[in-house]
């Protein structure tokens, strides 16, 4: 067990104790928008973050600009009604997203809850980076109000740990696999408490053939970075990552289609220096074939030599969204028309990335989801957006609780 934050030099228990006995503070006060803000701006003058994409999603996400919009977003839900932190908030993030602990927590932090964030003891230099900025900012007095409802530490897996934190929580919020998640379940919480948990996912794209061949080679070149920001970024392992490219539009279109987008890919892709351990591109190759073996796919392309494989899918079956291991290998599929795909969807399926459809062609999908997956739909390109509705939960009316008045 390791206190991270804040730093200091008494048991984990003693410190828990001090942080859960304070007041909540009111939604969206205003030292908690210029400790957010700051951490921002301390992010931005630091060039030498650069080189990470989830940090500079981050600090787009909590510039004062999006901060407004956050704002106006919980005003608009609010209306006129009574919105209460609902106390204490403890977080498991995932170890696969550096950054996401600080999403999680920010939003918690922007309706007033105190904070408990437990940690991967596999964190990287991401979260790493932010640790350091936030013990700085700590170090100033004027931000003492959050640093006393903040408990950030790391541990082994320990169920005894998890169940004495747990006690104290109103609410349990769970980022990671299903297995993680049922460990974790099966310990108790308050009886007023509630719990979030956001699962194992898979995502998928969809992409308008007759508007690749329309578009002219800048276009498509501005896609395949989204696409490539999308999932490379990421090694094809975050929940939001598409995995399954499903091209729409008859068979003839769609293969010339093909063939211009991942020539321009390949020439985008070589042009970036993007550095992947020797075991992810095993991984990827020995997952391309096996999609092949299983007869799940009967072509296999292998693109830019190291870098990626294309499957082409014969049917869209639930099971290969199991065997994926993340890492550069796209499923590509066809059809006929976009609401073709509705029933090869499930509930597993998270977010659709879009490309050349109209929004009035999305709406119109999305009503005819009914009962299968898909809780969010994007732009290719904006997948890692974090928004305050994920995977189907408003965390900004989950992490508040509302005050009812009948007089």
């Amino acid at each position: 067990m390791q206190v991270l934050v804040p730093k200091i030099n008494k048991d984990w228990r003693e410190v828990l104790k001090e942080v859960v006995k304070n007041k909540p503070l009111m939604p969206f006060e205003k030292i908690t928008l210029d400790f957010i803000e700051e951490l921002s701006r301390r992010l931005a003058e630091d060039k030498s973050l650069e080189k990470y994409a989830e940090l500079n999603f981050l600090i787009r996400w909590i510039n004062k600009e999006h901060l407004n919009w956050l704002y106006q977003e919980y005003e608009n839900r609010c209306q006129n009604r009574i919105w209460l932190p609902r106390g204490v908030v403890l977080h498991f993030p995932p170890a696969n997203i550096d950054t996401l602990f600080i999403y999680s927590w920010f939003l918690s932090l922007l309706v007033g809850n105190i904070n408990i964030i437990r940690l991967s003891q596999n964190y990287g230099e991401q979260a790493e980076t932010l640790l350091r900025i936030v013990e700085r900012l700590f170090e100033e007095e004027k931000f003492n109000l959050i640093k006393e409802r903040i408990l950030l530490l790391t541990y082994d897996h320990d169920d005894k740990i998890t169940e004495e934190l747990s006690k104290y929580c109103n609410v349990r919020i769970i980022w990671g696999g299903d297995e993680t998640i049922k460990k974790i379940r099966a310990i108790p919480l308050p009886p007023r408490a509630i719990e979030l948990v956001f699962a194992d996912r898979f995502s998928l794209a969809v992409i308008n053939a007759e508007r690749i061949l329309v578009d002219n080679d800048e276009q498509i070149k501005d896609i395949c970075k989204g696409l490539y920001i999308d999932t490379l970024f990421y090694t094809q392992r975050a929940c939001f990552s598409p995995k399954l490219i499903i091209w729409i539009g008859k068979e003839d279109i769609v293969d010339k289609a093909k063939d211009k987008f991942w020539v321009i890919f390949k020439e985008f892709y070589q042009q970036q220096s993007l550095d992947m351990d020797d075991a992810i591109y095993i991984n990827r190759m020995v997952n391309g074939y096996y999609y092949a073996a299983r007869g799940l796919g009967d072509k296999l392309y292998n693109i830019s030599g190291e870098f990626s494989y294309r499957v082409h899918i014969k049917e869209i079956v639930p099971t290969l969204r199991e065997m994926h291991m993340g890492g550069g290998v796209f499923l590509e599929a066809e059809k006929d028309v976009l609401w073709g795909i509705v029933s090869d969807l499930v509930y597993k399926d998270q977010t659709l990335c879009v490309y050349g459809f109209s929004k009035e062609e999305i709406e119109e999908f999305t009503r005819k989801l009914g009962g299968y997956g898909i809780d969010r739909i994007v732009p290719i390109g904006k997948a890692a957006n974090f928004s305050y509705v994920w995977d189907g939960y408003d965390l900004f009316t989950y992490l508040t609780r509302e005050v009812a008045i009948d007089l």
